[in-house]
């Protein structure tokens, strides 16, 4: 998975294993700064049709030296006036106190790839965007 900070440009990689099928870990690299550890939860919740999360897609650019927004899920569609629901959630800790909580907003109905948003503890954004596959 990686967390792209938004105002940095930084990027976070985290690795993901699976503990059960809705929950598992989050691991970072010991050689990358800012090492971090976690957990998250995917939840099940898919329409009858297509197996997929019940989560329209929508995104809003945003514009270079633009204030992002407190209610910065609704850039990517995912907003309190959208239909869209999140369908996980996770937390990041890291050896240097910054918190991430992330929210997760699309996941395949095979669980390997989603995406969301996030927010850490020091008032940093990131985009978050996860496969299973190995890099």
């Amino acid at each position: 998975m990686r967390l792209y900070d938004l105002r940095s440009g930084n990027t976070i990689v985290v690795f993901l294993s699976p503990t059960s099928r809705e929950h598992g870990v989050f691991t970072t690299s010991s050689n990358q700064t800012g090492n971090f550890e976690g957990e998250y939860v995917l939840l099940d919740r898919y329409s009858a049709n297509n197996r997929e999360p019940m989560t329209p897609m929508g995104s809003k650019a945003l514009s270079t030296g633009t204030t992002i927004p407190d209610d910065f899920a609704e850039l990517y569609g995912f907003g309190k006036a959208s239909a869209a629901q999140p369908v996980g959630t996770g937390i990041l800790v890291g050896r240097d106190s910054t918190v991430i909580q992330i929210v997760f907003y699309r996941v395949s109905g095979d669980k390997q790839t989603g995406d969301g948003v996030a927010k850490d503890n020091k008032g940093r954004y990131y985009r978050v965007y996860f496969s299973t596959e190995s890099e």
